[in-house]
């Protein structure tokens, strides 16, 4: 528990603003465990959850009720914090995060503006001069502290903020990077296997399969590798989206040289990444920050090659993982090559070890502890 005499959060209401249902990413997880973490440190009578619309064919019902209920609560007195897990797109800031931009802004509340994914200067860029001037007016008028992920994304902002605002303000910063909860930790360790590294190689990619997240690149190095390899076990997970660029996937699982899985989680999840040796993610995506699959590859042990893209490259060493150039067959092939050298001398252990000392809930928690007493 927090230090209560400290606790802002219990001076008076707070009013926690995210999208919590829907499919899940990491955006919605952080949501759901900064919810979860507020809940335990704050008063029940104190917190209340002003629920965004998740993208879905009742999006216009769903977002009646948010009206109402930012109706509702725009009443409340001594609104003394509001926490927003930003969703950073024009649309999005109009139909979800310009109502609690607007209780912090009538209330006098300080603001947490909460950034999960790096791509807060493409937001500010979508939108006019008129809202990009009525944005920073709503963040502007009390000390605005922006949640990032590191310091990259710290930097990002602001830069975005010199070059873009019209305002001056002040702000401050937080960093609170990625977190692997208890249960995946022990939901992973019951199928680790510290000796699986071995002449028969197994490769696996999982992530949105959208060209920026480097999956084609992935399978045609693959490809490339199965021709020396044989024996090589490759697959790949993740879900598919219109007007994808899925035919090497398609021809590859119709010739059974590949497995594809739409999606894996929990244990099916930690058994697969428990019989790999190289997890790939060649990402170039412009958002990308820290990938959660890469934590979820390391936690089993798995060797990671991936881009200097986001925060990537903060966590990559010799002895878990390389970097490969982005949209590179050739780079990520070598990379296949130069692991299977060298097998023997990747300790899966050390691997996760070093993920879970940099990223246990623990530390989260004690991040957030900041956060809250700030």
């Amino acid at each position: 528990m927090l230090n209560q005499s400290k606790n802002i959060f219990n001076s008076g209401k707070t009013i926690f603003s995210a999208v919590m249902d829907g499919k899940v990413t990491g955006q919605i997880n952080t949501a759901r465990f900064l919810l979860k973490i507020l809940g335990e440190n704050i008063d029940e009578s104190r917190l209340v959850l002003l629920e965004q619309p998740e993208k879905s064919k009742m999006f216009f019902f769903n977002w009646v009720k948010y009206l109402a209920n930012f109706a509702k609560t725009s009443y409340f007195n001594n609104i003394k914090c509001v926490y927003i897990v930003a969703n950073r797109t024009r649309k999005s800031f109009w139909f979800r995060d310009l109502f609690p931009l607007t209780l912090a802004y009538f209330s006098g509340a300080k603001l947490f503006y909460h950034i999960v994914g790096n791509d807060f200067r493409d937001f500010i860029d979508s939108l006019s001069a008129f809202e990009r001037k009525f944005f920073f007016i709503l963040v502007s008028k009390n000390t605005c502290t922006f949640v990032v992920l590191g310091s990259r994304m710290e930097d990002e902002v602001n830069d975005t903020i010199s070059t873009c605002c019209p305002l001056s303000f002040e702000k401050e910063f937080i960093h609170l990077p990625a977190f692997i909860s208890n249960g995946s930790i022990d939901g992973s360790k019951e199928f680790f296997e510290s000796a699986k590294i071995n002449s028969t190689i197994t490769l696996g990619f999982m992530s949105n399969l959208i060209p920026e997240k480097g999956f084609n690149y992935f399978l045609e190095a693959c490809t490339l590798f199965l021709r020396n390899h044989p024996d090589c076990q490759v697959w790949i997970a993740g879900p598919k989206f219109v007007d994808g660029h899925y035919e090497l996937l398609d021809e590859l699982v119709d010739q059974k040289r590949i497995t594809y899985y739409p999606y894996l989680d929990g244990d099916r999840k930690w058994q697969v990444l428990s019989k790999t040796d190289i997890f790939a993610l060649p990402t170039f995506y412009k958002a990308e920050y820290l990938p959660l699959s890469i934590l979820d590859a390391m936690l089993c042990g798995c060797y990671v090659i991936s881009c200097d893209t986001g925060d990537i490259s903060k966590y990559i060493y010799e002895f878990n993982g390389a970097l490969v150039d982005k949209e590179s067959v050739t780079s990520i092939f070598n990379q296949f090559e130069k692991f299977l050298g060298a097998s023997q001398a990747y300790d899966r252990n050390k691997i996760r070890d070093f993920v879970v000392d940099s990223f246990a809930e623990a530390k989260y928690r004690e991040t957030l502890s900041v956060v809250w007493l700030t």
